[in-house]
């Protein structure tokens, strides 16, 4: 469960690619997600190729940090990270967005430590009572993020005269009419 890395351990931090003072957040029953989101480079996690440096800088990332008031152990703990990927792409498609995410989105989830006695959950999935409120959490926090990051994109657009997002292409890869299939 959450314990301190080693002091020679290497280590990892989430990205900064999105405005952090547009943070999104959302709780449900003891579980509160907090997101950054901002879908420069949109892609799909299975894409054939990856992103080349010729294809440009265009800054964004979407990072998530969960924190559940339950004691979960280490394989339900890989349950709820894998939740709140699927809570994340489900939030970007019903945006409109058609992509997983981008190249540097990042997830942590964080757990309580057992008090003595108390039995961790055993299980994460996405019907279990925890990572149902994950997910509820994660989805809203994410598509409020990405309607705000397309909400930027659009002020900057129309504030460089062109009326179109000139630092990455139109919310990355929405398309409207998706939903409806036109």
């Amino acid at each position: 469960m959450a314990r301190p890395p080693a002091r020679d351990a290497p280590r990892q931090g989430a990205s900064r690619a999105a405005q952090v003072d547009d943070l999104t957040w959302a709780e449900d029953q003891g579980v509160t997600a907090v997101v950054t989101t901002g879908i420069g480079v949109p892609t799909w996690a299975a894409a054939p190729d990856p992103v080349t440096a010729d294809a440009g800088y265009r800054p964004g990332t979407i990072n998530i940090l969960v924190a559940v008031s339950a004691p979960v152990c280490d394989s339900g703990l890989v349950n709820l990270l894998a939740t709140a990927t699927e809570a994340k792409v489900q939030a970007l498609l019903d945006a409109d967005c058609s992509c997983s995410g981008t190249p540097t989105d990042a997830i942590c989830v964080a757990v309580r430590e057992p008090v003595p006695g108390e039995q961790p959950e055993l299980f994460g999935g996405p019907r279990s009572r925890w990572s149902s409120r994950l997910a509820r959490a994660v989805h809203r926090a994410v598509l409020q993020g990405a309607e705000g990051d397309r909400t930027r994109g659009d002020r900057a657009g129309a504030a460089s005269g062109h009326g179109e997002v000139t630092t990455r292409p139109p919310c990355g890869s929405c398309r409207p009419g998706w939903k409806d299939g036109s």
